[in-house]
């Protein structure tokens, strides 16, 4: 196929949140108890976790495809092998340096020429982090992320969506009054530079700046308020206004609270406003918000029931609206077992977009069946962990993911919708994800 569409987009790539609370917070929400108390090799300050993992799955449907779309649904068998190793010395005073280190050989076993050797390829992720004087009242942290991300396209063809995406910022934290658990009051002030080079669309490349400013009082040990300002300059390396897709400066600002209201109960409750602030194109602003409440009848139970509405970045119509709700669960049995579970159903709601007025290739227009796109998505994520001994466990893990939509993407002669008009893309799509395997660790 000549030409990109991407009607699954906006369900393809959901971006992680950009303002989310800081380190500050962490504990204050329930959690399982680690299986094993003391693991890793020792190595004067520092502490070396190696790990390797070998897995097997399956993927109903590779390409996203959905009945209607002019390619046909691929399921394929594939494998993968992972290494990984994580080094930390977490007891310095003067400095803490952590790293995790992790790659992927993924393989598939279809059969189909399009899958088996276009899309198996290497993946890889690595996070470093410096904090200098983390036990004094100011402290300097410097990090750098980086990703060889392997995602396939959302049609059939020999290119991937495979990418590098590389994030280095930094973040200093003032925190008077004390240190430790003792830290009443926290100012935290954050900048990182993320860029996004895909390996076959280049169209697609794009960079972004992040000023992120947050404040946080714990009135109680494990309760505390927060403010939190988030701040971007997002830029496409190739700005396609045609296309849907703008620079855009997006802010976000919530006032909330997070932490324990009980021995058993937690919360997280954040309200505020958001605006995309789109150089063409619909623009979006409104409320944002998230509601949480946790329970953890027993140490081993941690049962969840969450609402987030937020706004992302779209391939297709400068951004999407979101409204998810969600219910998770998480049990441990005899020490060893870890069960995750979630239940996740979002409403997706796209800008305005009518893309039939601009010329795609010669003498072919796209055109759509609805310029106000709203689908909605159903998603089951559960996996089981078994640790057998402290260098030996089985994982498994089962993904569902599906799209309810009537959206319709065609090829057009005159730039005018036809039941005539060939279908390239329709929105909705239906896919399972299996895998499962064993982990050598230490």
């Amino acid at each position: 196929m000549a030409r990109m569409h991407f009607a699954h987009c906006g369900a393809i790539l959901i971006a992680v949140a950009v303002c989310g609370i800081s380190n500050s917070a962490e504990g204050m929400v329930p959690s399982l108890p680690s299986v094993h108390s003391e693991t890793g090799a020792k190595a004067g300050d520092f502490r070396i976790w190696p790990r390797f993992s070998l897995e097997g799955g399956y993927d109903t449907n590779v390409f996203f495809a959905a009945e209607g779309d002019t390619y046909q649904k691929v399921g394929s068998p594939f494998m993968l092998l992972s290494p990984g190793i994580r080094l930390e010395n977490p007891d310095g005073r003067d400095f803490v340096m952590a790293f995790d280190g992790s790659g992927a050989f993924k393989r598939y076993f279809s059969g189909d020429e399009t899958v088996d050797d276009p899309q198996s390829n290497f993946g890889a992720d690595a996070l470093f982090s410096l904090r200098f004087f983390p036990r004094r009242a100011a402290s300097l942290e410097l990090y750098d992320s980086l990703t060889h991300r392997l995602e396939t396209p959302n049609f059939s063809t020999t290119r991937t969506f495979n990418r590098l995406v590389n994030t280095a910022g930094a973040k200093a934290r003032l925190h008077p009054g004390g240190i430790g658990g003792r830290r009443a009051l926290e100012f935290a002030a954050g900048y990182d530079y993320r860029i996004e080079k895909f390996v076959d669309f280049g169209s697609l490349d794009q960079n972004q700046h992040t000023f992120d400013f947050l404040a946080t009082w714990k009135f109680f040990p494990k309760t505390a308020l927060f403010g939190n300002a988030n701040f971007a300059l997002r830029s496409w390396d190739e700005e396609q206004v045609e296309f849907g897709r703008t620079n855009s400066k997006p802010q976000r600002f919530f006032l909330g609270m997070t932490g324990f209201i009980s021995n058993k109960v937690s919360s997280t409750l954040k309200v505020g406003y958001g605006g995309g602030n789109y150089s063409q194109g619909q623009d979006f602003s409104g409320v944002l918000g998230e509601a949480t409440i946790s329970y953890s009848p027993v140490r081993s139970t941690v049962l969840s029931l969450g609402y987030n509405r937020d706004f992302r970045d779209s391939l297709y119509s400068n951004f999407y609206g979101m409204d998810r709700v969600s219910f998770s669960g998480k049990q441990q049995f005899l020490g060893r077992v870890n069960l995750k579970t979630e239940f996740a159903y979002t409403l997706i709601d796209y800008g305005f977009f009518d893309p039939s007025s601009t010329e795609v290739t010669g003498g072919t227009f796209k055109v759509v069946n609805t310029t106000d796109r709203q689908d909605a998505a159903f998603d089951v994520i559960s996996s089981m962990d078994f640790e057998l001994s402290r260098f030996f466990a089985i994982q498994l893990s089962y993904n569902y993911r599906e799209v309810f939509s009537d959206f319709e993407e065609r090829n057009s002669a005159d730039g005018i919708l036809s039941e005539d008009d060939t279908i390239i893309d329709v929105g909705g799509y239906s896919r399972h994800l299996i895998l499962g395997g064993v982990r050598l660790q230490y």
